[in-house]
């Protein structure tokens, strides 16, 4: 049997521990600043146009955000408390048919009818009580491994596609599984992962149409 190969942030990045009060919780997000997900939707927030190449890239408050053009750029930092909204709400109602589990990631504690859903760094958490929210964003590094893996076990066996949405090419048994926002990616390859960042909302979107 081939074992596949994961990539979770994990992986990547070195974990370092903060303790657990407000000045540690600021440590902790600058020590792993690039824990999160890019940004996962194919159209600019403001007009609503896909997101073409050549589009607007850049950092607001710890998470990546995408938009069409320079204007609309400026436009979202003036609109910010609006816009930042309509992105969480979006990315809930688009994560949430594909979230992998029925307990608390950080409690594990059943999810009951008023469990809070959380977008933080473009990833949706459903999570049991708002200090469960303090946890998360304490170890980022953490809770975004546990439920890549928890995203991998729960989706692989009924992945609807049979090849790289990136490359075209078949996907073997030396596949790269990754993941972002909840939704499992399978990738041919680890030539193929520069390619998707470049507009991951665009091979979401091919894998969701193909199931």
């Amino acid at each position: 049997m081939h074992s596949k190969l994961f990539i979770t942030f994990s992986t990547i990045l070195t974990l370092v521990l903060a303790n657990f009060t407000q000045q540690g919780l600021q440590a902790q997000e600058i020590i792993e600043p690039d824990i999160g997900d890019p940004y996962p939707l194919e159209i600019c927030i403001l007009t609503g146009e896909p997101l073409e190449e050549g589009h607007e890239v850049f950092n607001y408050e710890g998470r990546e955000v995408r938009v069409c053009c320079s204007d609309c750029k400026s436009k979202f930092t003036e609109e910010a408390y609006i816009r930042v909204d309509e992105i969480n709400a979006s990315l809930a109602k688009e994560q949430k048919p594909f979230y992998p589990l029925k307990k608390c990631i950080v409690t594990g504690k059943a999810l009951g009818s008023d469990a809070l859903d959380v977008v933080f760094r473009n990833r949706l958490f459903c999570l049991s009580a708002s200090d469960a929210e303090i946890e998360l964003k304490k170890q980022p590094g953490k809770y975004f491994a546990d439920l890549d893996a928890a995203v991998i076990e729960k989706q692989t066996a009924a992945y609807p596609l049979k090849t790289c949405a990136v490359s075209g090419k078949t996907l073997g048994d030396d596949a790269i599984d990754h993941v972002v926002a909840n939704q499992l990616v399978r990738l041919a390859d680890f030539d193929q992962l520069t390619a998707f960042n470049e507009n991951p909302g665009k091979y979401l979107a091919i894998i969701r149409a193909a199931k």
